[in-house]
């Protein structure tokens, strides 16, 4: 029996391809298989004497225009036309469907202008880029937000954290920002989040500068030192690895002294990486919450409108200086030396 678009009539959920999937055997009732062992029996089991038998809900879908829903071909998931992704694993839908439009016939991402499109004679036009991605503008995600508010602030590169919000929600995960681990507290704070950027930027810049004085006014001229002991060329990566060979004949502080570079580069390297994992999910937080504040102080949706058009987008002064003040800590052992 295809379950597809059926719910199981003891918790109602939707049963899917993938779930184990049982039905009555009197009566004809889906149910989870799980759900079924757990109750023991049908739940429409006292109808059974009058004769029950259950009405397949999808047979009493009425039957609106041919396009009104879209089948995931890989999941088999039912989505909604006007949907480019598929709701339950992200596939993409594009090329079984038209845009979401409105009463104009423009598309709902919420500028007012229709979106360039791509098609064949005799076969639907395609969007050649739509920053909503198929999902509908107006549809909520979290109190009084909705997708269009989280598109406004964005701003800039709208498709992709549109989907990475989408993927928090319905899966509590998101992907790896390159972006974010490679400029770290540059890249929050060109997002706009000031406090957590400027910890970061300031955790970075001082172990990063920290790393480079000790190696200028230390490390090296230990290194040096068993160089000249020991007959060492250290200007090659042999001769180096070779001069670390006799590091453990030093004292505890010169020991220490020697490896703490590499120590702090570590630690670097670590708030890096959870930097890039959790900005996605940092940002949407921080959108969230700003999107919140900026309703809750505005009179009307107009002066919302606004104020998320203003409020919203990127810094890229700030980026700037941020990437100049990097530089500038990266290259100080060369200025000074």
């Amino acid at each position: 029996m295809e379950f597809q678009g059926l719910h199981c009539a003891s918790c109602h959920k939707e049963l899917n391809s993938g779930v184990d999937s049982v039905v009555c055997p009197v009566c004809g009732a889906p149910f989870h298989r799980e759900c079924y062992d757990e109750i023991g029996h049908c739940a429409f089991e006292s109808q059974h004497g009058d004769g029950f038998e259950y009405q397949d809900e999808r047979a009493s879908e009425p039957e609106t225009e041919e396009h009104a829903w879209v089948t995931c071909p890989k999941c088999s998931c039912k989505n909604q036309s006007g949907i480019f992704f598929c709701k339950q694993c992200g596939f993409p839908l594009v090329f079984n469907q038209t845009p979401f439009q409105n009463q104009q016939g423009q598309n709902d991402a919420g500028n007012g202008m229709p979106f360039p499109t791509i098609g064949m004679p005799f076969m639907p036009s395609k969007p050649l880029m739509d920053p909503m991605t198929g999902f509908n503008p107006q549809e909520q995600v979290v109190d009084n937000v909705t997708e269009g508010d989280l598109a406004k602030y964005v701003k800039i590169n709208i498709p992709y954290y549109i989907l990475m919000f989408r993927r928090i929600r319905q899966f509590a995960s998101t992907r790896f920002n390159f972006l974010a681990f490679f400029f770290n507290g540059a890249w929050l704070m060109y997002r706009k989040m000031y406090k957590l950027g400027a910890v970061i930027s300031f955790l970075i810049g001082a172990l990063t500068l920290a790393q480079n004085l000790i190696t200028m006014f230390y490390t090296t001229p230990i290194l040096n030192i068993i160089a000249d002991k020991h007959n060492i060329d250290i200007s090659t990566m042999s001769g180096q690895v070779k001069a670390m060979d006799y590091v453990p004949t030093l004292s505890p502080n010169d020991q220490l002294l020697v490896y703490l570079p590499s120590i702090l580069s570590i630690v670097s390297f670590i708030i890096m990486l959870l930097v890039g994992a959790f900005a996605n999910k940092l940002y949407y937080k921080h959108c969230i919450s700003e999107i919140k504040k900026i309703k809750a102080s505005s009179k009307d949706e107009n002066e919302s409108k606004e104020k998320l058009q203003t409020a919203g987008g990127v810094n890229n002064a700030v980026f700037a200086c941020l990437f100049i003040c990097y530089m500038i800590i990266f290259l100080f052992p060369m200025l000074i030396s």
